[in-house]
């Protein structure tokens, strides 16, 4: 294609250098012949002129009025060839249309004998003798152009009609390679039709051995290809006759070419999980797995944490009461080995009820049984609260704790309770996580629909690889601290829980010596009740 494209571009630039040449040896030959029609009008204008003289009738100045439209044309002609000579030329021929006016005038106005004095002046016809100088000398200019473009003009056609015979050859050689490329590419192609029918055949093999229902949709959500396994995920129970169609939520995103994830419970207790992607090829992928053992496990497992939870939650309680006795009112009475063994119990009895409240509130979270008790409350309040509540957390560590509050009360519809279990979860982990004598500083700011509460910290900050799993369950920062720090890895989760549920944001922003975890809340309306706001809550 490219050669053949190199030959036409040839073939055209030389076609249109030949008719360049020729061009310009038609241009040549007009030009010499409207030189010698620009003297013959002058020669007609002068003979025009002297009839006039005599005999004073106006139709001999006809051919000087035709000399001054051809003068007018010519300049531009005799730019081409000589402008220097042109410019000169121009001029004599003004000066003699200009002296035949005058005789013109003078014979019209004083008569015979004035205007045949001027004319025996000898004027004119030196101005003609000077013109025919110049006419001559252009003429002669032009014919040497017009010889070398001659000569221009048969060397173009020559390579002209070499050029073509060239581009049949190429052309010839051309259809020849690709005639032979052409059938090396079938061949070729030949071989690897038959690669992917046995590819095809390897897939198909591999698709009907899958223990997933696997569907291949088109653009319009029409099923184009799927394995035998499929028709069983879209029987509602054994026996009933298979549905040929798919829910309309999965052909309506075969359309649009967005992902999908759901969850279908069927009536027989079954429980599907369909997936859904776009495939390179523009084509749209549906995948159908069989969860039901899946979630008969994770419901086993969730209803068994909740009951050992609850189960857990009352002895603990009972336990943590009587140790707090023992390391209270009654410490005097026993020995300071018994008092330094009742602390050690009552400080994990406390860790161990709140794993047991935190279990409790994450089994809440995934039953969507977790409720607020929304209040216009002052966020100020709240924090300030939280401060002192985790002091004595903090000043065991070592660290202390700042506030910077507004001047002006925050009010937000809030769980006040819900907003301090958040609260205690950041305080308590920027103390953890801050070098002795550090500060942890808890600001508010108020904007114009939210407010932002900050929690910071000068500790070592999150590690770029645990960033992205930092609100999952369960997640805790792999380090050489993990252990002395403790930690059961939920309470990111429930405070984020907790966060969104009420309509706000939890995140952090992070680096070695200034981390900020910080989340907003909405502020309540101003111009409305407190019970017109807890009525639409």
């Amino acid at each position: 294609m490219i050669l053949g494209l190199l030959l036409m571009i040839t073939v055209r630039e030389t076609l249109s250098s030949a008719a360049a040449s020729r061009q310009a040896v038609a241009a040549s030959h007009d030009r010499i012949s409207r030189l010698d029609a620009l003297m013959a009008a002058l020669l007609e204008a002068e003979v025009g002129q002297r009839g006039y003289v005599i005999t004073g009738d106006e139709s001999f100045l006809e051919p000087y009025r035709k000399a001054l439209d051809q003068f007018r044309s010519a300049i531009v002609i005799l730019a081409h060839i000589d402008p220097k000579r042109a410019d000169a030329l121009t001029t004599l021929i003004r000066e003699k249309l200009a002296f035949i006016a005058d005789t013109v005038i003078l014979r019209r106005e004083r008569g015979f004998e004035a205007a045949a004095s001027t004319i025996r002046s000898g004027r004119g016809k030196q101005l003609m003798d000077d013109i025919r100088v110049q006419l001559a000398g252009l003429e002669e200019e032009e014919h040497r152009e017009l010889a070398r473009r001659e000569t221009l003009r048969a060397a173009n056609e020559r390579i002209e009609r070499l050029t073509i015979y060239g581009a049949l050859a190429g052309a010839l050689t051309v259809v020849g390679i690709a005639g032979f490329l052409l059938r090396r590419e079938l061949h070729f192609r030949g071989l690897a039709e038959l690669k992917a029918r046995r590819q095809t055949d390897y897939l198909r093999a591999t698709l009907e051995n899958l223990d997933h229902g696997v569907a291949l949709l088109d653009s319009e959500g029409r099923v184009v290809e799927k394995n035998a396994k499929l028709e069983s995920f879209l029987t509602p129970s054994p026996g009933a006759a298979a549905d040929a169609g798919l829910d309309p939520q999965i052909v309506a995103a075969a359309r649009a070419g967005a992902p999908l994830f759901k969850v279908v419970d069927h009536d027989d207790g079954r429980f599907m999980e369909v997936r859904g992607s776009q495939a390179p090829n523009g084509s749209y992928v549906v995948t159908f797995t069989d969860i039901s053992a899946r979630r008969r496990a994770e419901n086993m497992k969730a209803a068994f944490v909740s009951n050992v939870s609850h189960e857990l939650r009352t002895p603990l309680t009972s336990i943590r009461a009587s140790l707090r006795l023992m390391v209270g009112p009654l410490k005097a009475d026993l020995t300071d080995r018994v008092a330094r063994l009742a602390t050690i119990a009552d400080r994990n009895a406390e860790n161990l009820l709140k794993l047991v409240s935190d279990l409790l509130d994450l089994d809440k979270i995934e039953s969507g049984k977790m409720t607020f008790d929304f209040a216009v409350v002052d966020l100020n309040t709240i924090v300030a609260e939280a401060a002192e509540m985790n002091r004595a957390y903090a000043e065991a560590r070592g660290v202390g704790i700042a506030v910077g509050l507004p001047a002006s009360a925050v009010q937000v519809k809030a769980d006040a309770p819900r907003i301090q279990q958040v609260m205690a979860n950041l305080v308590s982990n920027a103390a953890k996580f801050s070098p002795e004598g550090g500060i942890v500083v808890i600001s508010v700011e108020k904007g114009n629909e939210t407010a932002r509460i900050v929690v910071h910290d000068s500790g070592p900050g999150i590690p770029e690889h645990f960033r992205s799993e930092i609100f999952e369950k369960f997640s805790q920062a792999r380090s050489s601290d993990s252990t002395k720090l403790g930690g059961s890895g939920l309470g990111l989760n429930i405070a984020k829980a907790i966060v969104e549920g009420h309509g706000g944001e939890l995140s952090f922003d992070s680096r070695p010596g200034d981390t900020n975890f910080w989340f907003t809340l909405p502020l309540s309306t101003p111009d409305r009740s407190n019970a017109e706001q807890l009525a639409e809550v």
